[in-house]
């Protein structure tokens, strides 16, 4: 094999493996564990965070965290995809998912996934509390992934899959020291975000799928419909999305109230940009038929629900420039994300308004709809 050809293999191994993996969204799982470095009390004893009380966490801590946080993210995202087989193969959006495409075997992904939970916890061995963290997110995370669209009431499969990538708060925290109460509400801020994330931002992005084939979401039984081609987003389904985002930006000032953070310009940066936040969601929620309008504001949204609560955990400048990469720049490697931002790009140069589409296309974050 020649230079080019080994080249060529490489890059096509290494794709498969990062859309295996959904590689574009891993960004959000390392945010998720570094709220909880970020949080924890690394004196050893629970307690709330006053500024400049806490030692910084280590360099070390934060590395396994990380590598705890890639490894859990990649055993619940094969793994749903591995459940979601049957579903994905009829959805256009999942059609170069490598088990959809035959490239990676169900056997082959089970193996990957079951070996990156071995890793997870293994990693997180040398602290007992991050071992049981890892392992509720596992199980929690992996038992939604199989009722998420099969239960009868799918708000609560939302808080299951929310409760899991909390516990990866929880988990961070332990690897860096011990929880404290700003653990605990940015743990809750995620979970309120990952349950409006999956079930209103994100929801339409397989709704019209969704409805043909009997899956049960949040969206739908609050009256979303995909029906002819044209989406109908309900108030119901508005009025849930905003009050959950409300919900978040309270837990996120709870946050600056218990570690001693309630400095005016925090409180105004969490106000205005929940503020800007939801009128984004609104924005994304009404025009679902302006599918670039509808995408972009949906982005948007997701974006300063990942990054929000950082606001109240003690980051300085560099550190705060690290964390917006690590967190955004993941998302670069969805080609479904580049096509979105090339059409944006377009519209905005042609002034046209795009085609409607057959759902709002947002992305989602949640195990069960990230883009690939």
């Amino acid at each position: 094999m020649d230079d080019v050809s080994l080249r060529g293999a490489v890059g096509r191994g290494v794709g498969t493996a990062l859309r295996l993996a959904r590689g574009s969204v891993l960004g959000v799982s390392w945010a998720f564990v570094l709220l909880g470095v970020l949080s924890a009390d690394v004196g050893g004893s629970p307690r709330t965070v006053a500024p400049g009380a806490a030692t910084a966490p280590t360099a070390s801590a934060a590395v396994r965290a990380l590598v705890v946080a890639t490894a859990l993210h990649v055993a619940v995202y094969v793994w749903n995809d591995l459940v979601d087989l049957p579903l994905d193969r009829t959805e256009p959006r999942r059609a170069s998912s490598p088990l959809v495409l035959g490239t990676v075997t169900p056997r082959a992904a089970l193996a990957v996934s079951l070996v990156a939970a071995g890793a997870t916890l293994l990693v997180a061995a040398p602290r007992p509390e991050a071992v049981v963290a890892a392992a509720a997110a596992l199980a929690l995370l992996g038992a939604y992934d199989v009722w998420g669209k099969r239960a009868a009431i799918p708000p609560v499969t939302d808080a299951v899959q929310g409760a899991g990538w909390a516990c990866l708060v929880w988990c961070g925290a332990s690897l860096a020291g011990s929880a404290t109460p700003v653990t605990g509400w940015v743990a809750l801020a995620v979970a309120l975000a990952v349950v409006l994330i999956n079930g209103v931002v994100g929801a339409g992005r397989d709704l019209a799928n969704d409805e043909r084939h009997g899956a049960r979401t949040t969206a739908i039984v609050l009256g979303a419909t995909a029906a002819g081609g044209r989406v109908r987003v309900p108030r119901a389904l508005v009025a849930y999305g905003v009050v959950l985002h409300l919900a978040v930006v309270g837990a996120v000032l709870g946050a600056l109230v218990a570690g001693g953070r309630t400095s005016p310009v925090r409180v105004l940066v969490v106000v205005v940009a929940g503020g800007l936040a939801l009128a984004a969601l609104v924005l994304a929620l009404v025009r679902p038929h302006a599918v670039t309008v509808s995408w972009a504001a949906g982005l948007a949204h997701i974006l300063v629900l990942e990054l929000l609560p950082f606001a109240a955990v003690p980051v300085g400048a560099p550190a705060a420039v690290l964390l917006v990469v690590l967190g955004v720049a993941p998302w670069a490697g969805s080609g479904w994300v580049r096509d979105r931002l090339r059409a944006l790009a377009g519209g905005a140069r042609g002034g046209a308004r795009a085609a409607p589409g057959p759902a709002p296309a947002v992305p989602a974050v949640g195990s069960s709809g990230a883009p690939a």
